[in-house]
C-alpha cells in the first residue's frame, strides 16, 4: 500500500514539475494521431428564430472523433454522430451531419484542413475546432487564424471572411491526471462588403486540450447567428451552448 502511495504522489510531483517547466519555456502545441476512436457526450441548447417563430433546441448526442496518419505525413480526420436524442430539428440547419455520416478531413499536426471529403473548398467544415500556431507559446499568449469560408442558408451560399482568436490561459492538471492546456476561443464570421447575403455568426468558449494525447477532453462553445437575405424577407438568428465531454 505505502509502495502504491509513494508511486501515486511521485506521479503527481512529476505531472507538476511538467507544467512548471513548459510554462516557463513555452509549449509547442499539436494533434497527435492514435488511430483509435474516441466518443464525446455532446449537448445542444439553445433557440432558433426563423419567419418570426422562435423554437427551443435540445438535443443530446455521441460524437466520435478517429485521428489517423497517412503516408504522405498528413492526418485524415473522422468524426461521425450517433444516438440522437431531443428536439426535432433538421441537422443540416444547425451545421450537424446526419447520424453516421462520416466527415472526413485531411489536416495537419496543427489542425489547419486543406480538404474535406464531399464537401467543396471553402465549406464550415474547413474550419476545425483549434488551429496552432507554428510555433511555442506560453501561458497568457494569443494567435490568431484567418479564412474565407462558404455558409449556406436560405438556398444560396454566403462568403464570409473568418476570423479567431485563441488564447492560451494556462497549462493544468485536469481530470486529476490530464496534463491539459486550457485554450480560449473567440471568433467570427462575416459577409463579404457587397454580398447580397448578410451574415454575422460568433462564437467563444473554452477547450481543455490534452498535451499528451494531442486531442481534446472536454470543450465548451456558445454560438450566435444572425443571418438575412434581403431579396427573400428572410431573416434568421440562433443562440446555442453546446458542451462535449469525453466518455471515460
Amino acid at each position: 500500500m505505502k509502495s502504491l502511495r509513494l508511486k501515486i504522489l511521485c506521479g503527481v510531483i512529476f505531472i507538476i514539475l511538467a507544467i512548471s517547466v513548459s510554462g516557463k519555456n513555452g509549449v509547442q502545441l499539436f494533434y497527435l494521431p492514435s488511430g483509435k476512436p474516441v466518443s464525446y457526450n455532446t449537448y445542444l441548447e439553445g433557440t432558433l428564430t426563423r419567419k418570426a417563430e422562435t423554437r427551443d433546441i435540445h438535443l443530446q448526442f455521441t460524437r466520435n472523433w478517429q485521428l489517423n496518419r497517412t503516408k504522405e505525413d498528413k492526418y485524415v480526420l473522422q468524426e461521425w454522430v450517433q444516438k440522437y436524442q431531443g428536439s426535432d430539428f433538421e441537422l443540416a440547419e444547425l451545421g450537424l451531419p446526419e447520424p453516421e455520416i462520416r466527415v472526413e478531413k485531411i489536416m495537419d499536426r496543427l489542425g489547419r484542413i486543406d480538404k474535406v471529403n464531399r464537401y467543396p473548398k471553402g465549406h464550415r467544415y474547413y474550419l476545425g475546432l483549434i488551429v496552432f500556431p507554428d510555433h511555442p507559446v506560453s501561458a497568457g499568449n494569443s494567435w490568431k487564424y484567418e479564412d474565407r469560408l462558404e455558409f449556406d442558408f436560405f438556398g444560396k451560399s454566403a462568403p464570409a471572411n473568418c476570423s479567431v482568436i485563441y488564447q492560451l490561459e494556462k497549462i493544468l492538471v485536469y481530470r486529476k491526471y490530464y496534463r491539459c492546456a486550457k485554450i480560449l476561443i473567440n471568433g467570427s464570421c462575416q459577409s463579404i462588403p457587397g454580398s447580397e447575403l448578410k451574415l454575422d455568426y460568433r462564437f467563444n468558449g473554452k477547450v481543455f486540450f490534452d498535451m499528451d494525447t494531442g486531442r481534446e477532453i472536454d470543450y465548451q462553445l456558445n454560438y450566435s447567428w444572425f443571418k438575412s437575405d434581403p431579396s427573400q424577407n428572410l431573416q434568421e438568428s440562433a443562440r446555442l451552448e453546446l458542451y462535449s465531454i469525453l466518455e471515460k
